[in-house]
């Protein structure tokens, strides 16, 4: 086998071989073979176009996903995996797209629990169980939350507390016992019922 073409694109080069197979690869990859018209191809060099092949497909799908909405470093890899990609491959994806900024789990970490505690405000504990079911680890589910503002954090809980309290039938030891599943501490409760105008009589 030799190659009988190279098609040089924008995002990638298209290598043509005398079999009828085309790969695509990056330009890492084109820079260390030196691919050139009429080289022979070994089956070393033909495993190492099907992995930069596949790795380029990877990659674009992962920028698709990616362009829909933020993603972590899990759960994009489970996406990825999800749909054929072998866990080598999506392994040397997910650390390019770490080293270009393109996917940050602290960054996905703010905006998802930004996002929560807009649609469906709850305490730090639920807050904190989510972020790990997500992929981050528990220091940086931590620290994500000890950076927000404490104003983001307390709006959420008036906002959760208005809402439960809303409820027909719903006395504070009901309310508390509520909050207190969704993740609040009681020290947090207690700052919010200590607030008059949230108070909801027995």
């Amino acid at each position: 086998m030799f190659i009988t073409g190279i098609n040089i694109k924008e995002a990638s080069i298209e290598v043509l071989i005398s079999d009828g197979a085309s790969f695509f690869i990056s330009d890492a990859d084109y820079a260390r073979y030196a691919f050139s018209k009429g080289d022979p191809v070994s089956s070393e060099i033909y495993e190492a176009l099907e992995r930069g092949h596949r790795f380029i497909l990877c990659r674009q799908k992962a920028l698709d996903l990616l362009s829909f909405s933020e993603h972590s470093s899990f759960t994009l890899s489970v996406k990825l995996r999800q749909r054929g990609f072998e866990p080598a491959v999506v392994s040397d994806v997910i650390a390019m797209l770490e080293e270009k900024k393109y996917i940050d789990d602290c960054r996905f970490g703010e905006l998802w629990v930004r996002s929560r505690l807009k649609k469906n405000p709850c305490g730090r504990s639920a807050l904190v169980s989510g972020l790990r079911a997500k992929g981050l680890s528990a220091p940086l589910a931590e620290q994500v939350i000890d950076e927000l503002d404490d104003d983001v954090m307390m709006d959420g809980a008036c906002r959760a507390y208005k809402k439960i309290a809303s409820r027909k039938g719903m006395t504070n030891d009901k309310i508390i016992g509520q909050l207190l599943r969704r993740g609040y501490s009681m020290n947090m409760i207690r700052e919010i019922m200590a607030r008059g105008i949230y108070e909801k009589e027995e």
